[in-house]
């Protein structure tokens, strides 16, 4: 398949999707390009390091009358990291140099990995960022002034920023939660991870370091989705459902549009029988691997 052919697939998709018809989207991000012949549907893994939010009673609190600044942009639009930093201190540790990023937000939030959490010694929830009640607290020190924190410590949710069009073209929505295969010297496969959609995004997967150390992550490192959690339920019924016949095992897929990796990680060795909804569409890459591998596929 060349590329216009692969480019006119990808326009078919927005088309019944209803949502977007403007071909610009090919050119949107490196992400959403059409790259030798199939959709490249990877994006960046980037590593997330310990750091701060401040609300603005406690920036001004911590930093009264002192000019802060931007050290440097973040990948995420808008957001940067100050050229201040702060110290916390738990029943058992200190971290210092702790990175304060902007801009400010309604309440603080630190995000820490497990092993920060051990060194203070204190047992924050893994949350999604934002959802802060009932969680850690810790004392926030800095030039000489101090802030006791009852509650806004967590370990942040390992997640994906995506814009909708990102979101369209990997067939997934905001809140879903999705298995990601992340390359790297120990290359392995995060569950449990959660989409974020907004227009405010650029497409980027967080982890934070105790996860970037477990998959030996490189400053090149990618992922790849490679199927959903096994705890997300797609309109109260199970993404994919199983059923045994006298000698073959059939599953269906319910996606709009489905990769390669999908359908590796459904069949695994074992020669099935893959039901798929009569609108869907399979990427190139996905119809070689079943013709390969001599897979019956239904349109149901």
């Amino acid at each position: 398949m060349n590329e216009e052919m692969m480019k006119e697939l990808i326009l078919k998709i927005m088309k019944e999707l209803d949502f977007n018809k403007d071909s610009s989207i090919l050119e949107a991000s490196p992400d959403e390009k059409v790259q030798t012949g199939a959709f490249d549907d990877s994006f960046q893994v980037e590593v997330s390091a310990r750091h701060i939010h401040l609300s603005k009673e406690h920036l001004e609190a911590l930093f009264k009358d002192q000019e802060i600044g931007i050290k440097k942009e973040l990948s995420q639009p808008g957001q940067y990291q100050a050229d201040i930093r702060v110290t916390l201190i738990g029943p058992k540790g200190v971290l210092q140099n702790i990175a304060v990023l902007g801009p400010s937000r309604n309440n603080t939030q630190i995000e820490l990995s497990l092993t920060d959490a051990r060194v203070l010694g204190i047992n924050p929830p893994v949350r999604d960022s934002g959802d802060t009640k009932g969680s850690a607290g810790v004392i926030i020190s800095a030039n000489g002034r101090a802030i006791e924190l009852t509650e806004g410590v967590i370990i942040a949710k390992r997640h994906i920023h995506m814009t909708p069009k990102d979101a369209v073209l990997r067939g997934v929505k905001d809140k879903d939660l999705v298995k990601v295969r992340v390359e790297g010297d120990r290359p392995l496969i995060f569950d449990d991870v959660l989409v974020r959609v907004s227009d405010k995004y650029s497409l980027a997967m967080h982890i934070d370091f105790d996860e970037a150390n477990a998959v030996g992550h490189r400053p090149d490192s990618r992922g790849r989705i490679v199927f959903y959690s096994e705890r997300i339920k797609l309109e109260n019924k199970p993404l994919v459902k199983e059923e045994t016949s006298s000698e073959l095992k059939e599953c269906f897929i319910e996606k709009k549009l489905i990769s390669e990796e999908m359908i590796k990680e459904l069949v695994k060795s074992e020669s099935k029988i893959v039901n798929i909804p009569k609108a869907s569409i399979l990427t190139p890459l996905a119809v070689d691997f079943i013709k390969e591998k001599r897979i019956e596929l239904k349109r149901v």
